[in-house]
This record gives C-alpha cells, sequence and structure tokens, in this order.
C-alpha cells in the first residue's frame, strides 16, 4: 500500500527476535505499515521518532487538523523528546525559559532550581512547526488526502480517505477525536478558547483555575501570551464580544487589570472544539496521541 506516494526503499529493520525454544537467532521482520492521521505537533514527533527507529510511516492530514495554541509550553519530559529528534538546543534558542509557575491559589507552584538545565521552555506557534517541519518533513512518507475514518480489523486498520478510497494498515495513531469511535462526549459539551498578547514582558508564568473556567499567561519573549478556557455555555456573541470575555474571567485572578484593553486593542483568536474524553488511549490497532489522548484541560 503506498496511498499514492512512492515507497520508501529503505530495508526494514534487523531485530534479534527469542524463540519459544530458547535460541536467539536474526530475525527479518516484514516491516510495518504505520498511518499517522493527523499534522499538528504530536504526529510531527511521533513520525519522526518511528523514522528513526527505522520505520516508514506514512503522514496524512485529518478531518480536524486544527492550528494548535498561539504558544506551546515544554517541560522537561518534552524536551527530552525533542532532543531525540537533535532539536531540544533549537527549542531552547528559539524559544522562553521560564524560570516560574504561580497557580494561584494553589500549593503546586514550581520555581526552577539553581541548575543550568532549562526545565521549562515558552515557544511561539509558527517557531515550533517550522523546526519540526525542517527535523521530520523530507524524511518520512505523505499524502495530501485526508484521512475520514479509522476503523479497527482482524489484520490491523482499515483507513478510508477522503470518504471514498480504503486502504489497510498495520497501526495507525492520531490525534484527532473525530477518527476514534472509543470516547466519552458531554451532550453538547464544547471547550471555548480565546487567545491574545499583552505586550508586557515578564520571566513568570501563571494559571488560575475555577470549577468551569482557566486562564493562562506564558512569557514569550517580547510579549506574554494569554489564553482563556471555560466549558461554560457560551453565546455566539458573547463568544466575540472582549466586553463579555473579560466579565467572564474577570473572577480569577491572573487575568490583567486592563483586560478588555488588551482584548480590544490586540484583537484575540477564538477556538471552540467538542468536549470529549478518551475511554483508553488505544483501541484494537488505533491508538490516540497528543490532544486526542487528553482526560481533561
Amino acid at each position: 500500500m503506498n496511498a499514492g506516494e512512492e515507497r520508501s526503499t529503505r530495508a526494514p529493520p534487523v531485530v534479534s527476535r527469542q524463540y519459544d525454544n530458547g535460541v536467539s537467532g536474526t530475525h527479518r521482520d516484514r516491516e510495518k505499515e504505520i498511518l499517522i492521521a493527523d499534522t499538528g505537533f504530536s504526529a510531527l514527533v511521533t513520525a519522526g521518532l518511528l523514522d528513526r527507529a527505522g520505520f516508514d510511516p506514512l503522514l496524512a492530514p485529518s478531518p480536524s487538523d486544527r492550528s494548535p495554541p498561539r504558544v506551546t509550553v515544554i517541560w522537561e519530559p518534552g524536551l527530552r523528546v525533542l532532543d531525540q529528534l537533535g532539536l531540544r538546543q533549537s527549542v531552547e534558542r528559539c524559544g522562553t525559559p521560564v524560570t516560574e509557575l504561580d497557580r494561584t491559589s494553589s500549593e503546586k507552584s514550581w520555581e526552577a532550581d539553581g541548575s543550568t538545565e532549562i526545565a521549562l521552555v515558552a515557544i511561539k506557534r509558527d517557531q515550533l512547526r517550522a523546526l519540526l517541519e525542517q527535523a521530520v518533513r523530507g524524511r518520512v512518507r505523505e499524502t495530501n488526502r485526508a484521512v475520514t475514518a479509522l476503523e479497527s480489523a482482524a489484520s490491523g486498520v482499515q483507513a478510508t480517505f477522503d470518504h471514498e478510497g480504503t486502504e489497510s494498515f498495520d497501526v495507525a495513531v492520531t490525534a484527532d477525536q473525530s477518527l476514534s469511535a472509543d470516547q466519552t462526549a458531554e451532550p453538547d459539551g464544547r471547550v471555548h478558547t480565546w487567545e491574545c498578547h499583552q505586550f508586557e514582558t515578564t520571566s513568570r508564568a501563571t494559571e488560575s483555575w475555577g470549577p468551569s473556567a482557566a486562564t493562562f499567561s506564558t512569557p514569550t519573549g517580547d510579549s506574554t501570551s494569554l489564553r482563556f478556557v471555560t466549558t461554560a455555555e457560551t453565546p455566539a456573541r458573547a463568544a466575540v464580544s472582549a466586553d463579555a470575555i473579560a466579565d467572564r474571567f474577570s473572577h480569577l485572578s491572573s487575568p490583567p487589570a486592563d483586560l478588555r484593553r488588551v482584548l480590544k486593542n490586540g484583537g484575540f483568536e477564538y477556538r471552540r472544539v467538542r468536549l470529549a474524553a478518551p475511554t483508553s488511549v488505544s483501541t484494537g490497532q488505533i491508538g490516540l496521541i497528543g490532544p486526542a489522548a487528553r482526560t481533561a484541560l
């Protein structure tokens, strides 16, 4: 199966396998057909790691491929993963080291120790995507046909491309919740997110949580990224009103006092996604990664 792309001539990996009779031998396993149904950050990282492990994954867009937040915050475990792709130093150089995270009204605040090792980095969306694409794209196979359905089968996974062509894979992973049937959804539930920038610099990030809302501020070099999230019902008109947004989050302590001015003068980005949580991170030969695998905001 090639999904419209030429197959790589890379030889399948040679592995050492322990047989039932206890004799260890060298066995040339057939190359697994692995589909990555998404092109977001998690998908690109997964494709890069599989490529370096000797596999030949196919990268394809999904129906809900959407832009991630303007700023991505990466902790030490994520930085170690990026190190496997040779990207840690580039991310630390392009991003903004965060030395303190203040979780308002919580004992779980964090402050960097005296180590020279960077443990928390904030990097802008476009910068991270450029680094990942440079490191991964060109090394893995891609198709521009969108994966519109995934279904577990006895032989692996059946993937439907553009609602018509169906092809077989051994394994599939996706960051798109709409491709996973194994999830629980809140009836008519939505997660509403707003993002904007405040042109003041700080080295401290903040979080503030309420019963159905949260606010985040993250330093990004020459500015501070502000993100507001709620699962409460939000009428369409209120979703695009700076006054309504400011009123909704004013009870949380981390928004700036002049949030109305920030929203009105600088503008904001609004997104709404379905509120659903996976009941498992894998079903059959279909695995969930990134946003699809999260059980909470």
